[in-house]
């Protein structure tokens, strides 16, 4: 595959029309420092993308293209490298490299007798209780947060509990977040209550209202989830009709405000 050579400039301007055609958007409206992400760039619209940008280039691109340089400048910067830019070096054996290769391997046999992500989310928490489990990286570099597999296993044990005692417990419900270690939290949560969770990018635009609306209707979401600080931006919203929204009242679930002292009172769904 013979390798197309463009400049930084060039493949920023073609992911800034590309995307702003996919999201229905204005190319001006689209900035370059903005993860994309913060505009509800799906994970189907990302694939689809990084196809795209193949056959542009013609040169073949890692799956986590957009989860490793999240913002337009960071991407276009990295593909006008050319291909030597996505390979890696093997690094130098070391009996560290040694252990920490075997330990993982223990690991990967000793996961194969969980029977759910419970299981192996809970055995984690006894194992390596302050191991960090998710780190969150404000705009894919600077770290805004993390969660141990102690702290997530609480967490989700607190949520599922206040959804199994709610009557939410085995439903589907609707994850509005953005990438936030509250959306992790939630989303085993619903694991933990034996839910299905749908996630949805919040509708803060328009297009968005309407994309939930759709989502809504084709799941049959009993509630939503999200944090008491973006449910207040909602409705500040003047397009945000929670009634044409979600077909009537719906139940809104604050995760923020579920106290973690009911972990105890979580069930085994």
């Amino acid at each position: 595959m013979q390798h197309v050579m463009k400049t930084a400039a060039e493949i920023s301007q073609w992911l800034v029309e590309n995307i702003a055609d996919r999201l229905e958007m204005q190319p001006e409206q689209i900035d370059e420092d903005t993860p994309l992400t913060d505009y509800g760039l799906s994970s189907r619209d990302a694939i689809m993308l990084s196809g795209e940008l193949e056959e542009l280039l013609s040169m073949e691109l890692p799956p986590e293209l957009f989860y490793d340089y999240p913002q337009i400048s960071q991407l276009a910067e990295k593909l006008a490298e050319g291909p030597d830019a996505f390979r890696t070096e093997a690094p130098a054996e070391s009996a560290s490299a040694d252990a920490e290769m075997e330990e993982m391997l223990a690991e990967m046999t000793t996961e194969l007798h969980y029977r759910s992500f419970i299981d192996l989310l809970q055995a984690r928490a006894r194992q390596f209780p302050d191991r960090e489990a998710f780190i969150f990286l404000r705009n894919g570099e600077e770290e805004a947060g993390t969660l141990t597999f102690s702290q997530l296993d609480k967490r989700a044990r607190a949520i599922g509990a206040w959804l199994q005692q709610n009557g939410l417990g085995g439903e589907r419900l609707l994850l509005l977040y953005p990438s936030s270690l509250e959306f992790v939290a939630a989303f085993f949560g619903c694991l933990y209550a034996g839910s299905t969770a749908v996630p949805a990018f919040p509708p803060l635009k328009r297009r968005g209202m309407e994309r939930i609306a759709s989502i809504v209707s084709d799941a049959d979401a009993k509630a939503a989830m999200l944090t008491s600080d973006l449910l207040e931006t909602l409705r500040k919203n003047r397009k945000f009709d929670e009634e044409a929204l979600f077909g009537g009242a719906v139940r809104w679930v604050l995760t923020d405000q579920i106290e973690d002292n009911i972990a105890p009172e979580w069930d085994v769904p």
